[in-house]
């Protein structure tokens, strides 16, 4: 393992040519140019899948040259084979990337939990920019619109979990100059931690806006 990864190493595009190369798997080679060539364009954790054509040698000493094009997945190559004359080849690829989904549908407003997700490998190409990536984006949020089984989460169908929900009876807390006053109110929409909310002062009937704070408490705007 140690010889193929200086191997690899050395037999990356623009690699120094003085050291001795020796032989490795053309796969890995390959993999690792493309992975090189795609940069940021890979997310992390992307593996690369290739479809090489029938005839290509197993091994190879290093990738000399590489075009590849992420959008349709096609690449071509000059490699140098372990004999002969350098060898020009082409062939397809997929970056795949193990993505989050739901093990059973999810319905508006239940709570995304560890447990209701699995992870699946798709082509990078299948999943849209704004698909959820990773696990970290997903726990303790809520969810907004339904996420089919097994589908990718798109990050807008998502959203911080609600702390006030309309139509719920709140706390007005109104502060200044040390003077604090609190009143009845009614939620008029939705809102999570922190959020600004328009509320229904319930004695004079006025509608103002303040911020979500925690067990039924609305602060109004200064």
């Amino acid at each position: 393992m140690r010889r193929w990864l200086l191997a690899l190493i050395l037999a990356l595009p623009g690699a120094p040519l003085h050291a001795e190369l020796s032989p490795a798997p053309l796969e890995i080679l390959l993999e690792a140019a493309l992975t090189e060539a795609a940069g940021p364009a890979l997310p992390a954790g992307a593996a690369i899948e290739l479809i090489l054509p029938e005839g290509v040698p197993d091994l190879a000493l290093r990738v000399i040259s590489l075009r590849e094009d992420l959008s349709n997945g096609r690449f071509a190559a000059v490699i140098e084979p372990q004999n002969g004359a350098p060898l020009t080849l082409a062939g397809r690829f997929q970056a795949m990337v193990d993505v989050p989904v739901p093990a059973r549908s999810l319905s508006p407003g239940e709570m995304a939990r560890a447990e209701d997700f699995t992870h699946r490998r798709l082509p990078l190409h299948a999943l849209s920019a704004t698909s959820v990536l990773a696990m970290e984006e997903i726990r303790g949020r809520e969810v907004r619109r339904l996420l089919p089984e097994g589908r990718p989460v798109p990050a807008s169908s998502l959203r911080a979990p609600r702390v006030i929900r309309r139509g719920d009876r709140l706390e007005l807390i109104y502060t200044a100059r040390g003077l604090r006053v609190t009143a009845a109110a009614r939620a008029l929409e939705d809102a999570a931690l922190g959020a600004t909310l328009r509320v229904q002062n319930l004695s004079s009937g006025k509608i103002v806006t303040g911020q979500a704070l925690t067990d039924g408490r609305v602060e109004i705007d200064r």
